[in-house]
This record gives C-alpha cells, sequence and structure tokens, in this order.
C-alpha cells in the first residue's frame, strides 16, 4: 500500500473546521446522491438524506458561522455509515481524486511518450527507465494502486536479470522502451528487448544461412560496434557474445597516463574481439556490465558480435 493510501484510510477523526468549511453543500448533496443516500425532506435549514439507519443533514448555505462544525459532524455521519475514514471521505468531497487523476493521466501520458521515443528523455536508458520509474510509482500513489516496485521485479526476474543489477545496465537504449511498455502495461513497440549474454552451450537461436549463399551477401544488421571493433572487408553473419571465464589482463590506465596500466578481471567473447567487466555503480544501482574493444573504453552498450572467420 503506498504511503498516500495508507494515510487516506486510517480511522483517524477529522477536527479542523476550516478543512470540513472548504466542502460545499453542493458537494455533499451530489455526493450523497451520487452513493445511494436518499432525499427524504427539505427544511428551511437543510435537506435530509437516508440511508439504512443513517441520516444526513445537508445545509442549505454554507454562510452559518458554525458551517465548518455542522460539517464535521456530516463527514462523520458519512464515514461511520459507509465504513470509511473521515479523512477519505473530506478529500473525496473536496475534489482530491479529481485532481489526482487528472495529475495520474498525465503522467500516463509522459510514460507512453518514453516508450515511443525513449532518446527524448536521455541518452542512456538508464536516465529513462529511472523518469519512469517516478512517473509509474507517483501515478500509482495518486490512484491509490499497489507500488510498482513488485511489477518491476517480476519483470526483471522474467528477462533473467539479477536482482543485484539495475535492468538497464542489460538494456540499451533502443531497447528500453519495450521494457517500460510492458512495466506499464502499454502496447510494446517494434524494438525487441536486447539479450547481451549467452552461456557457454546454449543456442544462439540465429538462422543458418541458406545454402550456396557466401557469408559477404548476408544482410547489414543496421547496428554500429564499438571503436577499434574491425567487421572486416567482407560482411559476416552477426552473432551473440559467448563469453569465457574471467581472468586478470592489464590495460592502459587512461589519456592522462599513457604509460601507467591497470589490472581489471575481465572475460573475451569465443567469436569476436569484445571484453566484458562488471563495475560497481553505486549502492543503489548495484552492478553493471560494461563491453569494450581495446580494454581503454569501455561502454553499456554491447557491441554486435561479429564471428571471426577461422584461418586456413
Amino acid at each position: 500500500m503506498t504511503p498516500t493510501a495508507r494515510l487516506l484510510s486510517l480511522r483517524v477523526d477529522l477536527r479542523d473546521p476550516d478543512a470540513a468549511a472548504e466542502v460545499t453543500p453542493e458537494a455533499l448533496a451530489a455526493y450523497a446522491e451520487r452513493t445511494g443516500w436518499t432525499l427524504a425532506t427539505t427544511t428551511g435549514a437543510h435537506r435530509v438524506y437516508h440511508r439504512g439507519a443513517g441520516e444526513l443533514k445537508v445545509p442549505i448555505t454554507s454562510g452559518w458561522p458554525d458551517y465548518g462544525r455542522a460539517m464535521l459532524r456530516e463527514i462523520a455521519e458519512l464515514a461511520a455509515t459507509e465504513g470509511r475514514s473521515p479523512l477519505a471521505v473530506w478529500a473525496e468531497l473536496v475534489g482530491w481524486r479529481d485532481v489526482a487523476a487528472e495529475q495520474a493521466g498525465a503522467l500516463d501520458r509522459t510514460v507512453a511518450t518514453m516508450v515511443a521515443a525513449p532518446r527524448m528523455y536521455g541518452t542512456t536508458s538508464e536516465a529513462v527507465l529511472f523518469q519512469a520509474l517516478l512517473a509509474l510509482e507517483t501515478a500509482a500513489a495518486l490512484r491509490g494502486e499497489p507500488e510498482v516496485g513488485a511489477r518491476y521485479d517480476a519483470l526483471r526476474a522474467r528477462h533473467r536479470i539479477p536482482s543485484s543489477l539495475h535492468a538497464s545496465s542489460r538494456i540499451g537504449l533502443d531497447g528500453i522502451g519495450a521494457f517500460i511498455a510492458e512495466l506499464a502495461g502499454l502496447p510494446i513497440p517494434e524494438t525487441p528487448l536486447p539479450c547481451h549474454d549467452v552461456a557457454p552451450g546454449e543456442a544462439t537461436g540465429a538462422p543458418d544461412e541458406p545454402e550456396g549463399v557466401p557469408p559477404s551477401a548476408a544482410p547489414a544488421t543496421g547496428q554500429g560496434t564499438l571503436p577499434g571493433i574491425d567487421p572486416g572487408g567482407r560482411r559476416r553473419r552477426p552473432t551473440r557474445h559467448v563469453f569465457g571465464g574471467f581472468e586478470a589482463r592489464s590495460f592502459p590506465a587512461g589519456p592522462l597516463a599513457p604509460e601507467a596500466t591497470t589490472t581489471q578481471l575481465v572475460r573475451a567473447c569465443r567469436h569476436c574481439d569484445c571484453l566484458h567487466r562488471v563495475a560497481s555503480a553505486g549502492p543503489r544501482l548495484g552492478e553493471t556490465n560494461l563491453y569494450s574493444a581495446d580494454g581503454v573504453e569501455w561502454r553499456e552498450a554491447s557491441p554486435v558480435c561479429i564471428a571471426k572467420r577461422p584461418k586456413k
């Protein structure tokens, strides 16, 4: 239960006459008629409604000196008859739910735009996903719906993303829209969710080349590669990375210290020159996957794996 929903469910008495005075006679009468109260009689001061053993007296005007205290009694009567929190009844009477629904709808439209055009909201999948999660959590709180965290964890498990990793560390910017759509219950766009790693011995699922068609005739994928990875003069059919075990390797420390070296635990793809390592992204994000062609420039996006042609 969200904090807002929990607050509105508390069985506490409303004792603020100024807050109760915000409820107009028209709003109280409309609520009574909408929720099954029956108009029994009208006097010079009240419209009297009945529902079971409950009696509701709606003031004719809000100009009374003690109007706020009178509305406190009627709100308490409504809450007791309906078995609800007086605070929740007051919030509905002052139109809080209408405002909340409007704000939640605006957030829904924002999430739909993130699904269709994620690059409008950031240059990394991590930035886009954070904004989508914030929008979805806020909309759920405004509607009094369950928190998004449970759905997010279930979806992450469905895509076999370990609990210690943030989903954006495995899903590139082109695929984060589909992930957000699935999380929000929206139509999933055409862009498939990428899967970077394949366990040794696992089938890649790539279709076999037709007989008689040379590898150079394979269609281009339209995806780029990291700097330094040469796909070769002839196009080869891309496959998926199959990484071996981790091993310690020395790499240049960086452009500021070209002669210095640093040791990293990395694993190499068995098909191409791509390297993979796991880096810490802080206590909130946990670990993130990084990929490189030369051990100097590391990126979250995994390059296309172009299988090397065996030497003859």
